[in-house]
């Protein structure tokens, strides 16, 4: 598993790339929800429809890195911790 910021980092580029290609077509919170759909879509099915979702609402941008965020370090903390147990 790659590490946090390796994880993070990866999201951001694909949004950033998508901003490139699609800033005069879409909506920044459809962008960015895309740009997370298209790497990891498990993650983006956890964020489909709650307050954190700026895929209609671009004011949920802060709240979605938020939880995108806490999700991750979630999955690497636990990614951890079993690695421990097992060595």
């Amino acid at each position: 598993m790659d590490n946090l910021n390796q994880q993070i980092s990866e999201i951001v580029g694909t949004v950033t790339q998508g901003y490139l290609k699609y800033q005069n077509t879409m909506r920044p919170g459809q962008i960015t929800f895309n740009g997370l759909a298209d790497l990891r879509p498990d993650l983006a099915e956890k964020i489909t429809g709650t307050s954190a979702d700026p895929f209609y609402n671009d004011g949920n941008l802060e709240a979605f890195w938020d939880k995108v965020t806490e999700i991750i370090s979630d999955e690497y903390v636990e990614y951890c911790e079993k690695q421990n147990n097992e060595g």
